[in-house]
Parts: structure tokens; sequence; C-alpha cells
């Protein structure tokens, strides 16, 4: 079992720190709703909870479901962004009665998506689901910000990177402070898979992620790994032609919100 990412910190004011340093859902070996369930069951009765957030996202209704625990927990939960919180980590972020946003933190909505399998009905299916489950999260944002859900609507559709301050302003955050992060904690962790899983990524953290991956390119190339052998190069090539074959089929495979 995952060692727990929750801890009870004082015992006499009955306070307790959660981590979501990790995707949502089983589904990205990160942190599925059960497991949170849990661990915030095994905390016992605290009566303030702090929860930080360095998460890309992952599944849309694990998501809402640990955004739902903690909006039912007597505690006072207060949540903080400490790297990134995106897709279905920032639905989770707006379970706290204040939201914080560290320093250099970044929050990021867009509209849910997915892949399907089947015949043209069942796409238009799977486009109706996903309209639905759009609105859903819009009235979350909506609820928060005050904004009228057909604006919040059109800022999921862009994919909208909020800094501290844009979040601050956009009232989807409460305050920005200063903190202490280890700075290249999100880099390090997530660096390709946002450039892989994300459109609209800011300049700045663009500018980040780049020097990240020079310096790492510095590294390698100072110890270069060794050439593979001859028959792991015939299995990479191998793999590949299965894949190709495989995509060339255009055959979707059904999940709720990729990120």
């Amino acid at each position: 079992m995952p060692k727990s990412n929750m801890r009870v910190i004082q015992a006499a004011s009955r306070e307790a720190e959660v981590y979501i340093y990790e995707d949502i859902g089983d589904w990205f070996g990160g942190m599925s709703a059960v497991r949170f369930k849990d661990e915030l069951k095994a905390l016992g009765d605290v009566d303030k909870i702090t929860v930080f957030i360095n998460s890309l996202g992952g599944d849309v209704f694990d998501g809402l479901a640990i955004y739902n625990e903690l909006k039912n927990h007597p505690a006072r939960v207060t949540t903080h962004v400490n790297g990134v919180a995106a897709s279905a980590a920032s639905i989770i972020a707006m379970a706290g009665r204040k939201v914080i946003m560290g320093e250099g933190s970044f929050l990021m909505i867009h509209k849910a998506w997915s892949v399907a399998i089947g015949n043209s009905d069942d796409m238009l299916k799977l486009a109706g689901d996903l309209e639905i489950i759009d609105s859903q999260l819009a009235e979350i944002y909506s609820r928060k910000s005050g904004k009228p859900a057909a604006e919040i609507m059109e800022m999921m559709r862009a994919e909208t990177w909020l800094t501290a301050d844009m979040a601050l302003e956009s009232k989807l955050a409460d305050k920005a402070i200063k903190t202490d992060p280890k700075s290249d904690d999100l880099l390090a962790a997530y660096g390709d898979r946002v450039l892989a899983r994300c459109a609209n990524i800011p300049a700045p953290l663009m500018a980040q992620i780049q020097a990240m991956k020079t310096n790492q390119q510095a590294i390698n190339d100072q110890d270069p790994e060794p050439e593979p052998e001859p028959a792991k190069l015939y299995l990479v090539h191998l793999a590949r032609q299965v894949l190709s074959s495989f995509l060339s089929m255009s055959l979707l495979v059904c999940l709720p919100d990729w990120r």
C-alpha cells in the first residue's frame, strides 16, 4: 500500500496536513478517490486540514470525488497550490474555504477531454457526456469566483493558465503568498508531461521547462548512456511497428479526462 500523504501535525489543536503531489486517479498511478477517502478517515477527528497541491490532474471523476470529500468534511479546509493545480487537481483546489497560491504557482482550467471506441452514435454520445461534465466543472469554478458560468466556460475552452496573481484577480484564489518551495520540484516531476499534455503553456513556465531540459541535456552529454545492444534495437523497432499498426486502425479507448 502506498505511503500515506496525510498526517496529523498538532494533536492538541487537531490540525492535519494533506499532500497531493501526484496525478489524480488509479488509471494514472496516482491518488484515487478510494485511497483519499481511507486516508482522510484515518486522520481521525481534526478541526483543520491544510491540503498542499502539486498535480497536473488526472481522472475527472476521482477529482470530483476528492473535492466532495473535502467539501463535506467537518474540518475547516484550506488548499495551497504549491506548484501547479491543473485540470482535475484545480477542481480539488476549489474545495478549500480559502484557496492560497504559492509563489510561482499555476492554476489551469480546461474542458474535460476523452477518447472513445465505437460508431458515430457512440462518438456523439461521448461529446454530449463531455458537455455535461464541463457544465458541472464550470459551476464549481463559478461558485468560487462569482463569475458567470458562461464566462468560466470560455476560460475552460481556451485552456487557461493562471499565475498566482491572475488566480487572485479572477477570484479563483483568495490569497497569493511567498513560499519556500524546492524550486525544481514541479519541473523535475512534470516538465516533459506538461509539454505533452497541455497546449497553451504560459511563456514563463515554458522558459523554465526549456531551461531545465537544456541543463539536463548538458548532464546527459557529459555522461552518455551506452549504445543499446542489437537485440534491444530489434525489440524497439518491433514495438514501434506494432504501435504504428495499432494507431493506423484509428481505434480509441474510452477514458474520462485523460489529464
